[in-house]
C-alpha cells in the first residue's frame, strides 16, 4: 500500500509537470554477467555463481527546470547458498520485493531472481537552489579507496561490480551561496521514516584557489558524524584528507576517528598510481569487527595502493593492493578489461588474500576468480 501511494504522487507530479517544454527523452541500460569461483580457506567449500543482471533507465527533461530519472534491474543469480537479505537498502522508505518469487532454501544451488528499482525521482533548478525528490544515489567523501566520511551507502572493498550506487530514498537541496561556496543538505528516509532508520545531513563546501574544502555533519541510525575533506593539487599531483569523527551515542560502543589521506599521480605514458594511509579508530574499541554495516576492515592501520595502466587503447590494467599493517596481510585485486566494441567490454580478474589463513584478517578471506561481460545501450 505504501508503494502504491508513493507512486500515486509521482504520478502526480509526473502530470502536473508541462510536457509541451519535454526537450529529449533517454532511454539507456546495460546487460552484465559475472561467473564467479569463491576459493575459501580451512577446507571450506568453494562458493560459486553466476550473476546477469539487466538494467533500463529513463532519463526525461520534462521542462527546462524539471528533469525525470528512473532505473529498473532484474538480476538472475545462480549460487550457493544465496547471500542476498530480504532488502538492498534500510535507507528506503518502502521497496519491492526483493524475490520475483518465494524465496529458495540454501542447501542446494537455486536461480534466483532479483528485482531492484534503484532511481524514482524528479529534480528541480530553480532561482533558490536545486531540489531532488525520491531515490536517488548518495556518496561522501574523497578517497580513492576507503572514504571514512561515505557512512550512508558504501562499498565494501571486495565487492566486485561497484559500478552503480544503492538509490536511497531523499529530499536533497543544493543552493550556490556564492561562487566559493555550496551549500548541500539533504533528509534520507528509511523504514517506516522512523528516526532510527533514517538520516539527516548538511554539508557545505568551500572552492577556492583549486581548494576544495568540505565539511560534513550527518545524523544517521541515531549517531552523530562529523567529517573534513580537502583536496587540492600539489603541482601536477593530487592531494586529499578525509577524515571522520562518529559520537556513537552509546555506551558499549564506544566514538572514535577514521581518516584517509594520499595522493595521486597520472604520468605521461597513461599510468595511475594513487598511494592512501587509512586510519581506522573502530578496532581501539572492540575486539571484534565493528558492527555496523559501513565498516567493513577489522585493524587500525592500512597503507592502500591503486595504479591503472592503459596497456593500449583496447586493454586496460588495473590493480589495488589493500595492505593491514598490523598483521601484515595483503588484499589484491588485480583486473584486466578489454573493450570488445564501441558498447561491449570483456573483463577478468581476482581478489587475492594473502596471509595466516587462521590468524590474519585478509587471509582469512580466500581467493575470488571472476569474468564478466557487459554490454551498454
Amino acid at each position: 500500500m505504501k508503494f502504491v501511494k508513493f507512486t500515486c504522487l509521482f504520478l502526480f507530479i509526473f502530470i502536473a509537470t508541462p510536457f509541451h517544454r519535454v526537450a529529449a527523452i533517454d532511454l539507456s541500460g546495460y546487460v552484465k554477467s559475472y561467473p564467479v569461483i569463491r576459493d575459501l580457506p580451512d577446507n571450506r567449500p568453494s562458493l560459486n555463481s553466476l550473476s546477469t543482471n539487466a538494467k533500463l533507465q529513463i532519463n526525461a527533461d520534462l521542462s527546462n527546470t524539471v528533469k525525470f530519472e528512473s532505473s529498473y534491474e532484474l538480476s538472475l543469480v545462480i549460487e550457493k547458498p544465496l547471500f542476498h537479505s530480504n532488502s538492498l537498502n534500510t535507507y528506503r522508505l518502502f521497496d519491492l520485493d526483493l524475490y520475483l518469487h518465494d524465496k529458495p532454501p540454501s542447501n542446494k544451488y537455486q536461480a534466483t531472481l532479483l528485482q531492484n528499482l534503484n532511481r524514482l525521482n524528479f529534480s528541480f533548478a530553480t532561482e533558490q537552489g536545486d531540489l531532488t525528490l525520491g531515490r536517488t544515489p548518495v556518496a561522501f567523501g574523497v578517497s580513492k579507496s576507503i572514504s571514512p566520511n561515505d557512512v550512508l551507502t558504501p562499498f565494501a572493498f571486495n565487492v566486485i561490480d561497484k559500478e552503480e550506487r544503492t538509490g536511497v530514498d531523499s529530499i536533497i537541496f543544493k543552493k550556490l551561496i556564492n561562487s566559493e561556496i555550496l551549500l548541500d543538505t539533504g533528509l534520507i528516509l528509511g523504514s517506516d521514516a522512523k528516526t532510527e532508520n533514517s538520516a539527516i545531513y548538511l554539508r557545505p563546501k568551500i572552492t577556492k584557489n583549486q581548494l576544495d574544502l568540505t565539511l560534513s555533519v550527518v545524523r544517521f541510525k541515531e549517531k552523530n558524524s562529523l567529517g573534513f575533506e580537502l583536496s587540492h593539487p600539489i603541482k601536477d599531483a593530487g592531494f586529499w584528507i578525509d577524515a571522520n569523527y562518529l559520537d556513537n551515542n552509546k555506551i558499549v560502543l564506544k566514538d572514535f576517528w577514521r581518516g584517509t589521506t594520499g595522493v595521486d599521480y597520472k604520468f605521461q605514458n597513461s599510468f595511475y598510481l594513487a598511494l592512501e594511509y587509512h586510519y581506522n579508530g573502530s578496532s581501539l574499541n572492540l575486539s571484534v569487527p565493528y558492527p555496523e554495516d559501513f565498516i567493513f576492515l577489522r585493524d587500525e592501520h592500512y597503507v592502500i595502493l591503486t595504479m591503472s595502466h592503459e596497456i593500449n587503447p583496447l586493454l586496460i590494467f588495473s590493480a589495488q593492493s589493500y595492505n593491514n599493517l598490523n598483521d601484515d596481510s595483503i588484499f589484491l585485486t588485480p583486473k584486466l578489461e578489454y573493450n570488445l566494441t564501441d558498447n561491449s567490454y570483456l573483463g577478468l580478474g581476482a581478489y587475492l588474500g594473502l596471509g595466516n589463513e587462521k590468524t590474519t584478517e585478509f587471509g582469512r578471506t580466500g581467493n575470488t576468480f571472476y569474468s564478466s561481460v557487459r554490454y551498454y545501450f
